[in-house]
């Protein structure tokens, strides 16, 4: 089980980082789910990508849920290495994410999903919710733009933040 503890290359062990790795999980096809854990290292969030890249690498396109009823405020350097990680992926369409019942936490996942991913994101109270929302998104794919929009779409996007 992962621990409320910070995870680094020194104190972690190996049953620890495949558990961090597994903290991604393909819940059906073209979804998948990240349960938080509860604080992140750059180390923790690099073991995190990984696991998202194993989930995903024989998929074209792909949306996400995320469970953050665990998880605790990031710091700004977490928040932009949570964006380097997870986020920048042109692949993914989507983030759903769901906090439980806690209105203090969709407020704050607003906030940190805003200076995170841009606007490709809902926020959700129950699993459920998320999951139909990632799946809209998913059958709707992605808009058809010229790449040259893309590129500039996502150069403004990193410039608001």
């Amino acid at each position: 089980m992962i621990e409320d503890r910070e995870y680094d290359r020194d104190t972690t062990t190996a049953e620890e980082a495949e558990l961090i790795r597994g903290s991604m999980q393909k819940i059906e096809a073209g979804i998948i789910q990240w349960t938080e854990i509860p604080r992140h290292t750059r180390y923790s969030l690099g073991l995190v990508s990984q696991g998202l890249e194993r989930q995903t690498q024989d998929m074209e396109l792909f949306t996400m849920i995320i469970d953050l009823r665990r998880a605790t405020m990031p710091t700004a350097v977490i928040r932009q290495a949570i964006r380097e990680a997870i986020f920048s992926r042109d692949r993914l369409l989507h983030t759903a994410v769901f906090t439980g019942r806690n209105s203090v936490l969709n407020v704050v996942a607003r906030l940190i999903m805003s200076q995170t991913i841009c606007n490709r994101y809902s926020v959700h109270r129950h699993r459920d919710e998320a999951l139909n929302v990632a799946r809209q998104k998913l059958a709707m794919g992605m808009p058809p733009v010229q790449e040259d929009s893309l590129i500039h779409w996502r150069r403004v996007g990193d410039a608001r933040f």
